[in-house]
């Protein structure tokens, strides 16, 4: 949604650039037609090498095999946009060339070279009945190069914007170049510039359209994959090892940085966190998010004598707990995970929920973000911590219940809305031998937490 809107504030700011003189609509007609001139604009892939005979060509922008007319179909073959589903493939190159919108449900691949990679960069279709060869976990290594291409895409779509919103820039300073000089020779080198960046915006905000549109359709492959590969013994188990954690005893705590550098949004997010303990404690801080430069609470995960609590201070200043009752103090491992979704806070214990309310949210502030502890001096809580992460989203019901995984820690690059994951601190897993032993890098952002 946070896409969408800037895709179109973005385009909103170029027609109003583009509708306030008398070269407007020459202006709109040339980038019209410099869209409907590239391959963007009609979806036709540049790298396909389509054969001119062939009929039909993947659409980008909307990931489906069009001819001419509009239609859609399959050319024959093991060409782009081919169907060759319910057939016997051996022998075959599915591995040097991307070959978009190819139909491979029903169809068995033998003694082939395969790259699932280009299959998901293709967005090639099958289906339960596909099946490959000698090769181990195909479902899985698939599902994992969707995920890939959902996160490269949304990268891509946000760098078309960024450099859209810079071009503008451009456009408005030209023009008022153009306002305050008597210069006509300089009036019209700068209108022509206008005119080139003008189409150069349109591009750029066609571009930004498709990599949206294609990330979608990532992660609805993603979802229909889901399945298959929770039947391969690859995502059967998806556990990691999880050797380390970080022991707080009441006398340190870990510090990162502001607040508010952490989430996308002040409107949804989620936090996720394994904890033990063998003791009861009451008001002792977990992770502790602020909203201001000086200490005090906008988001925290804390304890209560009778559970674990979440805390917040809405839009108001107030500060208010969605309370919980549950143990938590046997030592064993715990899942502790908190939502907001711009209107409702919800805390899950073990994958399911175990609190909500609804209110607004104050926002997050400059004082930095603390780990078993209020702020660094009081609130200490005593126990491990373990495998915390942030996300750009208010994960579902359904999604919690993957990260808690019957009580185990999941490799969440691997989760359904891994291009959601902002921030994962494994906590001493997989730290380099001369890496400080006091400082923890996140496994996205390679962001630290420091144990003071």
């Amino acid at each position: 949604m946070k896409n969408t809107c800037l895709l179109l504030l973005v385009f909103s700011l170029f027609l109003l650039s583009s509708c306030d003189d008398e070269e407007a609509a020459a202006a709109l007609e040339k980038a019209s037609q410099s869209i409907s001139n590239t391959n963007i604009g009609n979806g036709i892939a540049e790298d396909s090498n389509i054969e001119n005979e062939q009929l039909y060509y993947f659409s980008h922008e909307f990931g489906v095999c069009l001819n001419e007319e509009g239609e859609e179909g399959f050319n024959e073959g093991l060409v782009p946009c081919g169907d060759s589903s319910g057939q016997f493939l051996s022998e075959v190159d599915l591995k040097s060339t991307t070959l978009y919108g190819l139909n491979l449900t029903g169809t068995t691949v033998s003694e082939s070279k395969v790259s699932f990679k280009k299959l998901a960069e293709g967005e090639v279709k099958i289906n339960d009945q596909t099946f490959f060869e000698k090769i181990r976990n195909p479902f899985t290594k698939l599902f994992d190069q969707h995920l890939n291409q959902m996160k490269r895409n949304a990268r891509l779509s946000l760098r078309y914007e960024k450099k859209s919103l810079k071009k503008l820039s451009v456009i408005e300073r030209l023009k008022q170049r153009i306002l305050n000089s008597s210069n006509e020779e300089k009036k019209e080198k700068w209108g022509n510039r206008i005119l080139e960046l003008r189409s150069q915006v349109a591009e750029l905000n066609e571009k930004a359209i498709i990599s949206v549109n294609k990330k979608s359709r990532h992660q609805s492959f993603a979802n229909e994959l889901y399945e298959l590969v929770l039947n391969e013994p690859a995502y059967t188990n998806p556990k990691i090892k999880n050797k380390s954690s970080v022991d707080l005893d009441g006398s340190n705590h870990l510090v990162g940085k502001a607040s508010n550098e952490y989430f996308k949004s002040d409107d949804e997010f989620c936090l996720s966190v394994w904890i033990s303990t063998d003791e009861k404690q009451n008001d002792k801080r977990i992770l502790n998010f602020h909203h201001q430069e000086s200490p005090q609470s906008a988001l925290n995960i804390n304890t209560r004598s009778s559970g674990l609590a979440l805390g917040y201070r809405n839009q108001e200043g107030n500060y208010h707990e969605v309370l919980t009752q549950f143990n938590y103090s046997d030592s064993s491992l715990i899942h502790v995970a908190a939502t907001y979704d711009g209107s409702t806070f919800r805390i899950y214990l073990n994958g399911e929920l175990a609190g909500e309310k609804d209110d607004s949210f104050i926002g997050f502030g400059l004082y930095p973000f603390h780990v078993g502890s209020y702020e660094g001096r009081s609130r200490k809580f005593k126990g491990k911590v373990d495998e915390i992460s942030l996300w750009s989203n208010a994960l579902d019901a359904s999604a919690i219940e993957a990260l808690y995984f019957d009580g185990f820690p999941t490799n969440l690059k691997r989760h359904l809305d891994s291009n959601n994951l902002l921030y994962w601190w494994r906590m001493g897993d997989k730290q380099k031998k001369n890496q400080d032993k006091n400082l923890f890098y996140d496994a996205v952002e390679k962001s630290t937490l420091s144990l003071e």
